[in-house]
């Protein structure tokens, strides 16, 4: 099941960056989040055990490669564990995570296994600290969701990357806006528009337009806290980093790029002994 919004006109691959510290990391979210736009980047292909335009596994028959179950904790993106944990246990970041995510690429049990450690076992680690907190039933709802997240290679670039493909977001937009997803798109992509200016055109205050879109962010979050589908500590996480992110996505434009010198101004520096191209190619996720 997609979400609510077309997929041609959803939110495609926001990316919100962890910078090392706290000088980049302001910059390096507002960049990177604008690579939400980039539909069309190109992404050197791998040879794996996915192929290009398969869904996750767990998809029905018919399914294309965007399919996302309909579970609400799927498509409110509220991750059973911390993403900080699941970094530690796989000594790992979003750098990496972004390309091997991509796809015709594999899941976070290939990577387990390319780690030296059994999914079963990184399973088990991420979902430790998460005992305390909730009861021994909901315990094992979460694990099973954990699972899921390890084997739907899909699922797991959704929940991590797709900052604003949420149905509450996508709720928002047109009900700020004034006008329907369909509608929306199509003046976009007729004048390369932002969501931003569609509003203006529309005579709707682009301002007011992000206070509807952040309050349905945050009572995102307050339900998935209460209904302890996710922690507080991540749930408040991914929260600073939509808020953060919102302006700059709803001012970029339709068909928008981001270059790879605007990508080395933000101090995008190759890691792991990539070059500067693949440096700023593992920050490009398509959706």
């Amino acid at each position: 099941m997609h979400m609510t919004s077309p997929r041609s006109l959803c939110p495609t691959a926001s990316l919100g960056v962890e910078a090392r510290t706290d000088r980049r990391r302001g910059t390096l979210v507002l960049l990177t989040t604008l690579l939400l736009a980039l539909g069309s980047a190109a992404l050197a292909s791998t040879a794996n055990a996915y192929q290009p335009g398969l869904p996750d596994p767990a998809a029905p028959k018919g399914a294309d490669s965007q399919w996302l179950p309909a579970d609400d904790w799927v498509q409110r993106r509220w991750l059973p564990y911390s993403e900080a944990t699941l970094s530690k246990v796989l000594d790992t970041d979003r750098y990496e995570l972004g390309p091997w995510l991509r796809p015709g690429h594999r899941d976070l049990a290939d990577l387990a296994h390319e780690k030296g450690i059994s999914p079963t076992k990184a399973v088990r680690r991420v979902m430790a600290p998460e005992r305390a907190r909730v009861s021994a039933r909901q315990y094992r709802v979460l694990t099973r969701r954990a699972r899921r997240t390890f084997t739907q290679r899909h699922l797991m670039q959704h929940m991590l990357f797709h900052n604003f493909h949420t149905g509450p977001a996508n709720g928002a937009w047109p009900r700020a806006i004034g006008l329907s997803w369909p509608e929306i798109g199509r003046r976009r992509n007729a004048h390369h528009l932002s969501l931003w200016q569609v509003a203006e055109r529309n005579g709707k205050d682009p301002e007011h337009v992000l206070e509807v879109v952040r309050a349905a962010i945050a009572s995102n979050t307050r339900e998935g806290i209460r209904r302890h589908a996710t922690s507080r500590t991540q749930a408040l996480a991914w929260q600073r980093r939509d808020m953060a992110a919102l302006a700059s996505y709803a001012k970029w434009p339709a068909g928008g790029r981001v270059s790879l010198a605007q990508a080395s101004a933000a101090d995008l520096r190759p890691r792991r002994g990539q070059d500067a191209a693949a440096s700023f190619s593992a920050i490009c996720v398509l959706h």
